[in-house]
């Protein structure tokens, strides 16, 4: 063997093992984002960091089926995809987008499609849920616009999220309570007639 051949045998082994252990790194990279990730049947199978925007996590569904909400059979036949991006909780200083995958199914009983249930984002909403409860914590200890001046979320999201959250409350009246007239108020003042 040859000089320049013995050498061209050798880069192409280097060349080799780097890819090998790029993919073994990025295989590693994965599932420990998508433990860090923590949403229940969701697996991370790419990332990428844009120096502009955050961090960009594609996520996929690791559910093969869906149950229909209408009659509540399980479908496992894909009608179409649906990509979106919505807010997630920040790591450190970078903010975290989601690209999700709505997939939208067929039922075979009642033939009429329809979008697989995520629980860890409500329907029509750019934010998960848990973005949703800590915004609506930190404008419990703030407001809306010291919390939406943080550039994670603006001040329509977090009124989108404290309206969501008041409808999920339950629709309790308040106990004893007792109407008072002009007067009465009056007297409770100290003032009188």
């Amino acid at each position: 063997m040859t000089y320049n051949k013995y050498l061209l045998l050798a880069v192409n082994t280097i060349r080799l093992f780097v890819d090998a252990f790029t993919v073994m790194i990025h295989k590693n990279d994965i599932k420990i984002l998508t433990e860090l990730l923590d949403l229940e049947d969701i697996k991370v199978i790419s990332h990428r960091l844009d120096a502009g925007i955050g961090i960009i996590l594609q996520t996929e569904s690791k559910k093969l089926d869906a149950t229909c909400p209408n009659c509540g059979t399980k479908s496992h036949k894909l009608h179409q995809n649906h990509r979106h991006i919505i807010k997630d909780l920040p790591f450190g200083e970078k903010l975290v987008f989601l690209e999700i995958n709505r997939r939208q199914f067929k039922c075979r009983k009642c033939k009429k499609p329809f979008s697989e249930y995520l629980d860890f984002v409500r329907k029509k909403r750019s934010y998960t849920k848990r973005l949703a409860h800590k915004s609506i914590q930190e404008v419990l200890e703030n407001d809306i616009r010291s919390v939406a001046s943080k550039g994670i979320v603006t001040t329509e999201e977090i009124e989108r999220m404290l309206k969501d959250a008041s409808e999920e409350l339950p629709n309790l009246k308040p106990l004893n309570l007792k109407r008072l007239g002009l007067d009465e108020i009056a007297l409770i003042k100290g003032k009188g007639n």
